[in-house]
């Protein structure tokens, strides 16, 4: 009979233990360490405090403005930067420019866009339509508003002859190499 009393005691300690063991992981976001870097990527869900504010990313992407552009959802609060955080190398982080800020692609600061080239394919096809869902590596083609485009950076989304820092290069005839044709 004292063992049926005290049962719903133990079950009892055991939530309370849980709700202050969570309480302990979470921890609000540093605005110092979370702050804005336009030359950095951002994977979805990561959060930036810019100009007085938090935002979270919605999808990969670099150099898009917090508060300006689609990519960023503003927050009404400060985000929990604790909750599922591997502090096993939070030092290691922190000497890196910040707990928020990894994953990182590398950064190309201070040079130019990679130069599209001008060969001939082996098999020159017609690029398709650019797509605002479609995911672009450098060199791939893609025709938007009837002018075909070559990425130089990247691109998940970027429009060409639209963002800065610009994704895409103009191409006049995809399957050309420079010189004109002879027919």
């Amino acid at each position: 009979m004292v063992n049926d009393m005290i049962r719903p005691f133990k079950w009892a300690g055991v939530l309370i233990l849980a709700a202050f063991s969570t309480a302990t992981f979470a921890a609000p976001c540093d605005p110092e360490e979370n702050t804005w870097i336009p030359s950095r990527y951002y994977p979805p869900g990561q959060a930036v405090f810019h100009q007085g504010d938090w935002y979270q990313s919605r999808e990969l992407h670099e150099g898009k403005t917090p508060g300006a552009d689609f990519e960023w959802e503003r927050l009404a609060s400060v985000p929990d930067c604790g909750v599922g955080r591997d502090d096993s190398n939070v030092a290691e982080r922190k000497s890196e420019g910040g707990l928020n800020r990894q994953p990182q692609a590398p950064t190309d600061a201070g040079q130019p866009p990679v130069k599209a080239s001008n060969e001939r394919p082996q098999a020159c096809k017609e690029p398709g339509r650019w797509s605002f869902g479609g995911s672009y590596t450098v060199g791939q083609m893609a025709i938007h508003e009837g002018q075909t485009y070559r990425a130089i950076r990247p691109s998940n989304g970027q429009m060409p002859g639209m963002s800065q820092p610009p994704h895409w290069q103009p191409v006049d005839d995809p399957c050309s190499n420079g010189a004109e044709n002879a027919n």
